[in-house]
Formats: C-alpha cells, sequence, structure tokens
C-alpha cells in the first residue's frame, strides 16, 4: 500500500516562496510524477491486482492517468471525486471555460478565491465546529490538529490559479470521446452528502465510461476515509 503526496501539497516540496499558497501546475504534472513513480521507484507485483484509488482532485488525477497510460494499473477508484465543483457555480460549462481561456500569472496564482485564505488554527477550530466533510468530530479534526503541530503542512484554500488548472484538466479530461476509450475499469465513490463536488457529475462520468460503475455511499460527506464508522462500513 502506497500513498503519494502531490509535488506542492502536504509533505512534499513546496513550490512558492509562500508555503501557504496551495501548486496551480498542470495536471500533467502529477500525471508524469504518478507514471514515474510506478514504473520506476516501486516494483509493481506481477500476481497481484494494481488498484489506483484517489481522494478528490486525486480521483480527477487517477482517471487522467488510466486514460493516459492504460494497462498499468488495473482499477481505478476516483473517491468523491472532483468531476466538477458545487460552489461559486463553478460546475456550470460558461463558469468553467471562463477560467481554462485563461493562463496562471504569479498574480492570479497567489489570490484567493471568495472566503478562502491561509489556513490558522483559528480559521480550523471554526471549520471543525461545523465540518461539512465528515461525521465524525474526531477524525475530521485530526489533519488541522498535525497542521498545529506542523507549519510545514499549512497550506490555505483555491486560489485563482488552481481553479484555471483544474478548469483545464476538467475539459481536458471529461470530453466523452475520450472517456469512451478508457479500458481500465473504474469504480467512482460517491458519498451522497457530499458538500464539495457534484454527485450529478459522479454519475453522469461513471456512466460514460467504458467500463464504469457508481458506488453511492448513503450519508457520508466529502472526506469519506474519515467518515464516521457507518461511511467506513457501507464503504
Amino acid at each position: 500500500f502506497y500513498t503519494v503526496e502531490r509535488v506542492g501539497d502536504g509533505g512534499s516540496q513546496r513550490l512558492y516562496k509562500d508555503p501557504q499558497k496551495p501548486p496551480a501546475v498542470s495536471h500533467d504534472t502529477y500525471v508524469r510524477d504518478l507514471h514515474k513513480f510506478l514504473s520506476e521507484v516501486i516494483d509493481l507485483p506481477e500476481d497481484k491486482p494494481v488498484l489506483l484509488a484517489g481522494q478528490c482532485l486525486g480521483g480527477l488525477v487517477a482517471l487522467k492517468y488510466v486514460a493516459a497510460h492504460p494497462g498499468v494499473v488495473d482499477h481505478c477508484i476516483p473517491t468523491a471525486p472532483l468531476f466538477g465543483l458545487k460552489w461559486q457555480g463553478a460546475n456550470t460549462l460558461t463558469k468553467r471555460f471562463g477560467w481554462a481561456i485563461q493562463e496562471v500569472t504569479p498574480q492570479n496564482r497567489d489570490r484567493y478565491i471568495g472566503k478562502a485564505r491561509d489556513w490558522s488554527w483559528e480559521l480550523a477550530e471554526k471549520l471543525i465546529a461545523n465540518d461539512i466533510t465528515s461525521h465524525d468530530y474526531d477524525r475530521a479534526s485530526l489533519h488541522h490538529k498535525w497542521r498545529r503541530i506542523n507549519p510545514s503542512l499549512q497550506e490555505g484554500g483555491f486560489t485563482e490559479g488552481n481553479m484555471i488548472q483544474i478548469s483545464k484538466s476538467l475539459i481536458e479530461t471529461l470530453q466523452e470521446s475520450k472517456l469512451a476509450k478508457i479500458e481500465t475499469p473504474v469504480t467512482v465513490i460517491s458519498p451522497t452528502e457530499d458538500a464539495i463536488n457534484s454527485t450529478g457529475e459522479h454519475a453522469k462520468i461513471a456512466k460514460l465510461l467504458k467500463h464504469g460503475r457508481l458506488v453511492s455511499i448513503n450519508g457520508a460527506r466529502h472526506g469519506i476515509w474519515r467518515e464516521s464508522d457507518f461511511g467506513e462500513t457501507n464503504f
């Protein structure tokens, strides 16, 4: 079992002078790094199936990966994948194309969207008190507590640069003609109470895939890996 942190996120090297600013890089970079990891860093077993899972943005990257590199993994499992955002009308085609036609600059790369801002414990306490990603208080708060004691993990919210790269990736990856060509079986895990990503898009993409399947986890929220026991049991 391997866990890969994208460049610029988590414990990986940060890309900008301000470490709070999340990476606004082409998702092709993530696909390239993942392929290097799978093909050069580790030895994939020949006698066992290889499963590739990705949460939220990682789910989009996982789907993008199997489209670009067929035959490397045996099954792709995007969980609560970012196939379309719910907030700020970001899931409309007009909004998505509006972001996608822009290019990332040093200015928009670091400019937060809406109420997004740098991570702080004061902000974290508010998020923990009314968490929309999990029903389990302790599990939901754990990653914030890790950030509090390890400043290198602290990272702010969505920037304009993020949205530009996400929109470009969505438009490129989710074209019907491209989805229909993906031979790798894909099981899309969709938590029914996902307040961040569109469950409607989960169902739509699963249907368009040649070997796609939708599994809905009733009552689960976006952070399905840190959900309450009922969510994990259903998962």
